[in-house]
């Protein structure tokens, strides 16, 4: 959710994002549970639009709100590899203890 609404408001100072979803319409073959999406989007080859209209890596863009993205390896049902694909804006942080991966979105301020 924090994903989603970093790209529709700038309401907030920060946003910090824990594992959180990037690509809706990415993710449904690799999840481990096809099932919930699939409740409540519909399949995502029949009604793709479901999953587009809700995928906040299409509004990466009108992102102003400064981000920390923290996503570790071992999450089986977010795959961190997703969260490189939202540009160069994104660096790596330090490796946290978890396994988890620290992303920051710069701003440019």
């Amino acid at each position: 959710m924090a994903n989603w609404i970093a790209g529709h408001t700038d309401r907030f100072s920060a946003i910090v994002s824990h594992a959180g979803l990037w690509a809706l319409d990415q993710m449904f073959a690799t999840t481990d549970l096809p099932s919930f999406w699939r409740r409540h989007f519909g399949d995502p080859l029949a009604q793709p639009g479901r999953y587009l209209e809700n995928s906040p890596n299409l509004h990466v863009a009108a992102i102003r709100t400064p981000m920390l993205v923290i996503h570790g390896d071992k999450d089986y049902r977010s795959r961190s590899a997703r969260h490189c694909a939202c540009g160069p804006t994104w660096r790596a942080g330090p490796r946290m203890p978890s396994s988890s991966t620290s992303r920051t979105r710069t701003t440019g301020s």
